[in-house]
């Protein structure tokens, strides 16, 4: 379970639509304090396709696929499919739902909730 607030800090040409770039901080359970990045593929229909990486305190990583689509022109939804990490997370698996809204057209905050496996 976690928040954060965050912001676009690229967006360039894709192959099927536009290739965002995020940077994100919050809080989270099993990360405590976190930074990360993520990178979306934008498709014409509004769904989105994606990695992310966060950054835990200590420096460990966890990393995950994205899945989602907007619902609205500001808020979207969708689910983290973690793919391990470094340190405690190296073998990590398990899932997280989470929901973004945007509060301009660059920053944004995202919550979500799941369960990692280690």
């Amino acid at each position: 379970k976690g928040r954060g607030t965050g912001e676009i800090v690229s967006v360039q040409p894709g192959p099927t639509g536009p290739v965002i770039t995020a940077i994100a901080s919050g809080n989270a359970t099993h990360l405590g304090n976190y930074s990360r990045i993520e990178h979306i593929s934008l498709a014409p229909d509004g769904s989105f396709t994606g990695d992310v990486t966060f950054t835990a305190a200590n420096g460990d990583q966890l990393t995950a696929n994205i899945q989602g689509a907007f619902t609205s022109p500001a808020t979207a939804s969708g689910t983290y499919s973690f793919t391990g990490g470094t340190g405690r997370f190296a073998n990590a698996t398990g899932t997280a739902y989470f929901s973004v809204a945007l509060t301009d057209p660059v920053h944004f905050t995202v919550d979500f909730n799941g369960s990692i496996n280690k």
